[in-house]
């Protein structure tokens, strides 16, 4: 077992979990488009087992509940760079612009995503339009 005073922190990976206030209309939006989308457009296939996962195109979307979508995210991992940044002593993070790629999948009864990493990102995120509160655990849930 590795004495405490010789472990040396070099890449931590920060997990923030945070909520996007006054999305309801938003998320219905995005729901509804994404499920009409889901019963006309095959699904890609990359780490999920029978869910269906979207063309990775929706931060390129015109539709406004996208955008509104893509900035307030873009907004969150700004002001949680800033904190981060902050807690470790660095008082002013240099500017600097995002790039996006989001996709969205639907899953249902049995659905699931295969363990895999999204190395070549600075910063991952996962959103939830609807994270299935209303059915039994684990529906919902992520691991990391």
């Amino acid at each position: 077992m590795l004495e405490p005073s010789l472990a040396v922190p070099l890449f931590p990976t920060p997990i923030v979990v945070f909520d996007l206030p006054d999305m309801a209309e938003i998320n219905a939006e995005i729901a509804g488009v994404l499920l009409a989308e889901e019963r006309t457009v095959p699904s890609w296939q990359r780490a999920n087992v029978g869910a269906w996962h979207s063309v990775p195109d929706l931060s390129q979307r015109p539709q406004p509940c996208f955008r509104a979508l893509m900035r307030a995210v873009v907004d969150a991992v700004g002001s949680n760079v800033a904190g981060l940044a902050g807690a470790a002593g660095i008082e002013r993070v240099p500017a600097f612009r995002y790039g996006v790629t989001a996709w969205a999948m639907v899953m249902r009864k049995g659905h699931y995503v295969v363990a895999h990493d999204h190395g070549d990102v600075h910063w991952s995120v996962a959103y939830y339009v609807d994270a299935g509160d209303e059915m039994p655990a684990p529906s919902g849930r992520i691991a990391f």
